[in-house]
């Protein structure tokens, strides 16, 4: 027993948490307060996604705002398409679509097209689906009529996608084309 006692104090026996081996947390040691350190930082990354959620949730008044500015944009890009100004709507057209598409190319098919929008459907409101800062839909019921026959009308509500892209809210310009048979899909 002696001899176990004596082997005991010349090799003392490795703990499975070496920081425990020197008094606990309370040693004072480097390396338990390295320890406390990293699970300090730890917790604080694991809590990080919950406090920008909390932090990038716009205001009402913030909210407001960036409707309005939507739909004063919607409203400029619907009296370009009125007036059948595509060379400057195409301006007004997000990156990826201009990327897409020549302004000849965008031009050449708004012109061969059979139906341009009138204005709104007076009745329904043009409400915004805010989905984040820099990006909603704009629902609206637009009233189009043929180009050649003046008599054809019809309304089609409809969902315009808008990016905020170089300070400025963007429309695609694919779905423009395609209007007012298109509607894009949303998830």
């Amino acid at each position: 027993m002696a001899a176990f006692a004596e082997n005991r104090l010349r090799n003392p026996r490795r703990f499975a948490f070496p920081f425990l081996a020197k008094g606990g947390l309370r040693g004072g040691g480097t390396h338990s307060k390295r320890v406390l350190l990293a699970v300090a930082v730890g917790l604080l990354l694991l809590t990080q996604p919950a406090f920008e959620s909390v932090a990038r949730t716009p205001t009402p008044a913030e909210l407001h705002h960036i409707s309005e500015q939507a739909k004063s944009a919607f409203g400029e890009f619907l009296q370009l398409w009125q007036e059948e100004r595509y060379f400057e709507m195409y301006e007004h057209g997000k990156r990826q679509s201009r990327a897409q598409l020549t302004m000849e190319e965008y031009a050449t098919r708004m012109v061969e097209l059979d139906w341009v929008p009138v204005g709104l459907e007076t009745e329904i409101p043009v409400e915004i689906d805010y989905q984040f800062r820099t990006m909603l839909y704009v629902n609206a019921t637009v009233l189009f009529q043929h180009k050649n026959y003046y008599d054809l009308r019809f309304p089609r509500k409809q969902s315009f996608l808008l990016i905020w892209e170089d300070n400025a809210w963007r429309l695609d310009l694919l779905q423009m084309i395609r209007s007012p048979y298109y509607a894009p899909i949303r998830r």
